[in-house]
């Protein structure tokens, strides 16, 4: 899935071969195979399913069982979800170390944004000093979504960022990533929009911390 940067990965019970009606279990996954998601369904109310299952002529002795299972007007519905991921939103950030101080990256990325005619907002000191955030704005981005209405300005730059000293020395930059605006607002048009900003916000993360 491009927009979540996860897969879906889907089991299905067989009984001789044949699928079992409303088996089907999906199972979503991150980019490291860690859980996340599993959803299943099983019947509707119309639903009556008899299996009969006979085994027969064991040497001279006739064996019969029989396996029994009556689902009527049942509807099942199983859905589970990770809460590693959710309770602490890591999965929205995206976090590098560089070498360059904050006041570098700072420089760096002014730059980067001019080269590629981006928006570059003037970095704020906050936490006395300890945090700079930076802002970008991509017009490329803005461009699909302004005709949702001018109440989106509230949700953007899709460029946001952080550079701090780590625990290394090392100055680290944590940037939200652009999907955060379709989990705000999902709509069709602000996917899109998210489909240009990440792969172009990524480049510039790559090539800013070198």
């Amino acid at each position: 899935m491009p927009l979540t940067g996860t897969m879906l990965v889907k089991f299905r019970q067989h009984f001789n071969k044949i699928p079992v009606y409303g088996s089907l279990v999906t199972v979503e996954l991150d980019k490291n195979h860690e859980f996340l998601a599993i959803n299943s369904s099983l019947g509707d109310g119309y639903t009556c399913l008899l299996i009969r299952y006979l085994t027969l002529n064991k040497g001279n002795v006739t064996v019969k069982k029989t396996l029994l299972a009556v689902f009527c007007g049942l509807t099942l519905m199983i859905s589970a979800y990770s809460t590693a991921h959710a309770d602490d939103g890591m999965d929205m950030f995206i976090i590098r170390s560089t070498d360059k101080s904050p006041d570098a990256l700072s420089e760096a990325l002014k730059a980067y944004s001019e080269k590629a005619n981006w928006q570059f907002f003037e970095p704020t000191k906050v936490k006395k000093g300890e945090v700079t955030l930076i802002k970008i704005c991509i017009p490329q981005v803005g461009v699909k979504l302004w005709p949702l209405g001018l109440h989106i300005a509230a949700m953007l730059p899709c460029g946001n960022l952080a550079a701090y000293k780590g625990k290394d020395g090392k100055t680290e930059v944590s940037m939200l990533k652009a999907s955060y605006m379709y989990k705000i607002y999902p709509n069709p048009v602000v996917e899109e929009a998210v489909k240009v900003a990440e792969p172009l916000l990524n480049k510039m993360l790559d090539e800013v911390t070198k």
